[in-house]
């Protein structure tokens, strides 16, 4: 034999001789030695003899499935916890150890305990033995503790891992993407899946959130029929789990009707299936679902398990949802603070430092909010020298009980603003103030506003005083200038005392003319208002203005073409113009420019300005007067209109020609304002509502031809409450030969006219009357008695400033003070 042959046949006994001693050995064992691959059917590779004393098969029916799967042997309620246990172990890369049923070929239970590990080639190696007996049975009460510890710690291994993934996480996302992976390698599912709220409905909607433990074509084509079973109903697990609040279980899926088109599947490899809900206390948010491809029963300890992955994941919701509501109150504060035009700051409550305030403080305050945290006492430098110490004090004494305080601030650019400053304390847990937040308010415009305000209420308070005062004044200056009149009447022509009565006379025309301008200022003079051509008025006055304004003044006019008519007093007007250009003229000492413009205006919000007597988007014909002056300061354009006050005393001024402009206009409907500045110059802005009618003639008041006045006869009753005025009107009256009877009031005028209406030709009335008013007296007298001619006489302009009285066209007015011959007159138009 040769030396090869001869090796050749000593390997081959050598190799025979090892089986046969290995195959003796396993003989020998008590339990079934075993290799195996790593499938759903645990397919034989290799197994002892001896699995036909334990199994009842012989080894060459099962290797290779054969005939029959040793999967097909294992109890089918403990298949999915030996597939669990194994994939567990080789993943591990450990021994696994399960205890758990099969059915021999006669149909008997046996517990067995298997033990074995991967190797190398990813096959599996074990050793099965059989637990029959005594011996058998306290293996199985160990294997069983053994077993139910093992379950324990994975169970309590797998929900610390699960409560690490919820702490770490960042999103709810997160913590679902990484949870499903680690309880289906942990608790052996295939398929895990997520529900989440759809709305505010209570109802569930399929997510994105998906797991397989491993990839295969079965799952994956499982997993397509799940997905789209998700996307047309909502049945199944998550509506079992919805309605009960708890885990639940489904032993089947494909022959489960309530799992739609799963129902009978054979293409799904899923089989078992339980839903657990994801739940805040006892509010359930969302439901998670878990599947094997293997049945698997109802099991206490893993409910409880799942129960508390739900409930950390819970607590991923509610954190996630606590950010959210943060960040929602976050974008919330960012807007508001970002677009209100208030200031809003936090501040601490030991000094004055601001740790933030919102972007309105660059606008408000003309600074970045991004210096504070440099220069903390920056916005408290910025207030005003006059008033910091104010605010510091306040805010030193008040910071932890909160304050409201005013002050000024200077912007960079000079400019001053009004800052309305609101403070509240913040509690800390301790109850003691940690923050002090606050709402600062530019108030410029309001304080403006509301200085216009005080200026439009004082005006018109010192109007109802010049009003009252003047009507006062017109009673006295009434009875001295008639009187003065009957003087003079009677006096011979070479007494001397002529003189000293005419001065009399001239010094009550004097006042009287004071008079008439009070009543200007406070609108209660006679006017005589028609449609007029503004800029024609203007115009007819170009040589008057001329010659006042002397040859250093240029005057200058723009009229816009097709001006609207306006309807004023024009004789008032020239005489408001008139007091302006002397006004102008007297700020332009060494010469100027007047410039004089007419324009149709719509008002805009801009040009109102916080002027409530003008309307935005109203119609004006606005005519402006402007000089090139020397200005006026802030104080004295606040108080230009105020009756008496005049910056021309040396000169001579009374302080009444531009009192008189302001009722004048004010009186004609229409506004007057002023612009100005020191060194800029002045403009007066006058607005009169427009008229879209054609000017008017004006009315002529010649006496009628064919009566002399005086030849006037009859019976007058004359109306009057004071005594004085009384006497005068009779005298006068009497002195032209009428028939004279008075009244104190309208009542006892009432009474003389029942005894004896046909008797009473004329009534001559005060407007202004104790008890019944003139305006009253009138209205009765026309009903009752119409042939009595009415003449109505007033201090005021047709009557009392608080009820402006509009006279029927038959009654003539009389303007006190009058002298004897204006009365004369007005009984000749009466009688007219």
């Amino acid at each position: 034999m040769a030396a090869d042959d001869r090796t050749g046949t000593d390997s081959s006994l050598r190799e025979s001789s090892a089986k046969g001693i290995l195959d003796g050995v396993l003989g020998v064992l008590p339990g079934v030695v075993y290799r195996c691959r790593n499938d759903a059917d645990w397919t034989m590779l290799g197994i002892t003899d001896n699995v036909r004393d334990l199994t009842g098969y012989d080894p060459d029916e099962l290797i290779g499935n054969a005939e029959f799967s040793y999967g097909d042997l294992i109890h089918a309620e403990d298949r999915t916890k030996v597939w669990t246990a194994v994939q567990a172990g080789v993943a591990d890369g450990r021994a696994f150890r399960v205890v758990y049923r099969i059915v021999d070929r006669r149909g008997r239970e046996r517990w067995v305990l298997e033990q074995g590990r991967a190797l190398e080639n990813g096959q599996l190696a074990g050793y099965i033995q059989d637990l029959s007996g005594p011996l058998g049975d306290r293996l199985l009460r160990q294997q069983d503790e053994l077993d139910r510890a093992r379950r324990q710690a994975r169970h309590l291994e797998l929900l610390q891992e699960v409560t690490s993934i919820v702490n770490e996480a960042a999103t709810l996302e997160d913590a679902l993407g990484a949870s499903l992976p680690a309880i289906c390698r942990g608790l052996g599912f295939v398929v895990a899946h997520v529900l989440l709220p759809s709305g505010g409905d209570g109802g569930l909607e399929p997510s994105d959130l998906w797991c397989l433990s491993h990839d295969t074509p079965a799952l994956r084509r499982s997993l397509e029929l799940a997905r789209a079973r998700f996307d047309a109903t909502t049945r199944g697990l998550p509506r079992r789990v919805q309605e009960s609040g708890k885990a639940e279980w489904v032993w089947d899926i494909r022959s489960d009707p309530d799992f739609g088109g799963l129902a009978g599947c054979d293409e799904c490899a899923l089989v078992s299936g339980v839903g657990v809900p994801i739940r805040s206390g006892e509010r359930r948010l969302a439901v998670l679902e878990f599947y094997t491809d293997r049945p698997m029963e109802p099991d206490g300890e893993l409910e409880v398990l799942l129960d508390q992955v739900g409930t950390q994941l819970g607590r991923a919701w509610e954190r996630e949802q606590a950010l959210r509501d943060r960040q929602a109150g976050e974008e919330r504060f960012r807007q508001l603070a970002e677009h209100i035009d208030d200031v809003f700051w936090i501040g601490t409550p030991d000094d004055h430092a601001r740790e933030y305030v919102s972007p309105a403080y660059r606008h408000v305050w003309g600074r970045d909010p991004g210096m504070l945290p440099e220069a903390p006492r920056s916005w408290l430098d910025a207030v005003h020298p006059d008033d910091r110490e104010r605010v510091e004090d306040v805010v030193r004494r008040r910071a932890d009980r909160g304050y409201e305080i005013q002050y000024r601030i200077v912007r960079p650019d000079g400019g001053l603003r009004w800052i309305w400053d609101r403070a509240f304390p913040v509690d800390g847990v301790d109850g003691e103030v940690t923050r002090v937040v606050g709402v600062a308010e530019d108030v410029t415009e309001r304080t403006k506003l509301e200085a216009q305000l005080r200026a439009a209420h004082r005006m018109e308070a010192v109007g109802r005083l010049a009003g009252g005062i003047a009507h006062d004044f017109n009673n006295l200056l009434t009875v001295i200038r008639a009187q003065s009149d009957f003087l003079l009447m009677d006096l011979p022509e070479e007494s001397p005392l002529v003189e000293e009565v005419e001065v009399v006379r001239s010094a009550a025309d004097r006042a009287a003319e004071l008079t008439r301008q009070l009543l200007a200022f406070s609108r209660e003079q006679v006017l005589r208002p028609r449609v007029v051509d503004l800029t024609e008025v203007v115009r007819n006055m170009g040589q008057l203005l001329a010659r006042v304004l002397g040859e250093d003044v240029r005057i200058e006019t723009a009229f816009e073409p097709g001006l609207a008519s306006v309807r004023v007093d024009p004789t008032q007007l020239e005489q408001v113009i008139m007091n302006l250009a002397v006004n102008a003229r007297d700020a332009m000492p060494e010469g100027g420019v007047l410039s004089l413009r007419a324009h149709r205006e719509v008002l805009t919000a801009e040009v109102a300005a916080g002027r409530t007597e003008l309307v935005v988007g109203a119609e004006y014909v606005r005519f402006d007067v402007a000089d090139t002056g020397h200005g006026m300061d802030e104080a004295v354009r606040a108080r230009i209109f105020e009756p008496f006050f005049t910056t021309k005393r040396s000169r001579g001024g009374t302080g009444l020609g531009l009192a008189m402009a302001y009722g004048i206009v004010k009186q004609s409907g229409g506004t007057i304002h002023v612009k100005s500045a020191p060194g800029r110059g002045t403009t007066f802005v006058l607005r009169f509502p427009p008229v879209e009618t054609e000017p008017e003639s004006e009315a002529t008041d010649a006496p009628l031809p064919g009566r002399a006045p005086g030849e006037v006869a009859g019976t007058i009753l004359v109306v009057e409450d004071d005594p004085a005025v009384r006497r005068v009107a009779r005298r006068a009256l009497v002195r032209e030969g009428l028939e004279v009877r008075v009244a104190a009031d309208a009542e006892n005028g009432l009474e003389i006219l029942q005894s004896g209406p046909e008797d009473v030709a004329f009534l001559l009335t005060d407007l202004v009357l104790p008890g019944i008013s003139g305006r009253e007296l009138l209205d009765e007298v026309r009903a009752r008695y119409p042939h009595v001619r009415c003449i109505a006489m007033s201090g005021y302009a047709e009557g009392s400033p608080g009820s402006r009285v509009d006279l029927p066209a038959d009654v003539v007015f009389l303007q006190k003070p009058f002298t004897p011959e204006g009365l004369l007159r007005a009984l000749d138009a009466v009688a007219d």
